[in-house]
């Protein structure tokens, strides 16, 4: 702010050293010439605190600038409008002439009829991007919601429109003018590729995404879709009772190491047991409680799980091990477990016995035990988790503290 302020004081200096009351840009006079070359040259040594502002103030009458940015001179526009009456005079061999181009670095005389601004030329918005679902997702769950990013590169405010259906491309617009950068859908059809294409709108500029396409799921009994997509990574969905869940522990996020801690920043992270990678292939990751929730104690939050589910509470447990008649081994695998805990899955719930790793960074009770984390806590303080185990057919729901160690997450379907 004081560098603005110093070189504000040094144009207005300049202005009535070099050409007070003139209708010209400069006095053909040498000294008057000899002065102003003198001053351009000290004024560039001011124009870099300019530069990195993103307007240059200009006054009724004549002033000397700064280039913001090396453009064409037509390149430049101003708030108010068109008060610019005047070429862009620079410094060249003979004298002033009038330029083409505003180069970084060097100083240039302009008249304007108002007091006001000048700015680089408005630019349009950026393509839309980030799709989500991913283009070409498919087994897509339902409802969902699309969401995209897009900005301006000058901060201006966007709208959107948004065109959907099973064309393509997708003909029918379901938003116009819309200012979120989402929109909700429900009502698909099973099994159905569907295309859309997001408008980005700024004044009269318009910027245009890609077509991008995702197929819905095939639907089950209930509703439940058979599969969904996640994070590149597919999921298969069965119904147990009146409940649809997840067939597999969810593997997303990036692994870090057993003697690291997962914390609240914008990246998923996850546990593998033994910190071998193959482990979370098989297995799934382990994570953290409160980074499994996303830094939410919620009952019921969707965490980490996919839109349309979320990570168990307590009650869900309950009605599972009340719709399996509390054995266990009808959520285990076939092949987990021996003798009198030996899987049968007749629920199709698929449980592997993963084990966990303890905080501390050591694993334990790979092909023992398994444990699966809920949202729900005792007293606000502990969260309850799932235990099933090898050697019998026990469903156990016990509360840890949250700092105890890393579970697997199973989701369910809202």
């Amino acid at each position: 702010m004081g560098g603005s302020f110093l070189i504000i004081l040094f144009i207005k200096s300049l202005l009535r050293n070099c050409y007070c009351c003139s209708d010209t840009p400069y006095h053909s006079t040498k000294v008057q010439m000899k002065n102003l070359i003198g001053s351009i040259l000290l004024f560039t040594f001011f124009c870099s605190i300019l530069y990195s502002q993103e307007s240059i103030e200009v006054h009724s009458g004549w002033n000397m600038i700064g280039g913001i940015t090396t453009m064409p001179a037509s390149g430049l526009r101003s708030i108010p409008p068109d008060i610019i009456i005047s070429g862009f005079y620079g410094f060249s061999t003979g004298g002033y002439a009038m330029q083409d181009s505003i180069i970084q670095g060097k100083g240039y005389w302009v008249k304007a009829s108002h007091d006001g601004r000048l700015l680089p030329q408005n630019k349009p918005p950026v393509v839309p991007y980030n799709p989500f679902p991913s283009n070409q997702d498919t087994g897509v769950y339902q409802p969902l919601t699309l969401h995209w990013s897009c900005y301006d590169p000058d901060g201006d405010t966007l709208t959107y429109n948004v065109f959907f259906g099973t064309d393509y491309p997708p003909t029918t617009q379901i938003s116009s003018h819309q200012s979120e950068t989402s929109i909700s859908r429900s009502g698909l059809t099973s099994n159905t590729t569907y295309y859309w294409q997001v408008q980005a709108l700024e004044n009269n500029y318009l910027s245009e995404s890609p077509i991008w396409s995702f197929t819905t799921a095939v639907q089950g009994g209930a509703g439940c879709p058979s599969l969904i997509v996640y994070e590149n990574k597919t999921y298969h969905i069965g119904q147990i009772g009146t409940q649809c869940w997840f067939k597999e522990n969810l593997d997303i996020g990036t692994q870090i190491m057993s003697n690291d801690s997962a914390t609240d920043n914008i990246i998923i992270e996850k546990y593998c047991y033994n910190d071998d990678p193959a482990n979370c292939t098989s297995y799934g990751g382990l994570y953290k409680w409160i980074e499994a929730m996303q830094y939410s104690a919620n009952d019921g939050e969707a965490g980490i799980c996919p839109t349309g589910s979320h990570i168990p509470m307590l009650t869900d447990i309950t009605t599972l091990i009340a719709t399996v008649s509390d054995n266990g081994n009808n959520l285990k695998a076939i092949g987990e477990g021996a003798g009198s805990g030996s899987g049968t899955n007749t629920s199709g719930f698929s449980a592997l016995l993963a084990g966990y790793m303890a905080s501390w960074g050591t694993s334990y009770n790979l092909h023992y035990y398994t444990y699966f984390w809920t949202s729900s806590q005792y007293e606000s303080t502990s969260p309850f988790a799932m235990i099933l185990n090898g050697i019998d057919s026990n469903i156990s729901t016990l509360y840890f503290d949250r700092t105890f160690g890393y579970f697997g997450v199973r989701c369910i379907l809202d």
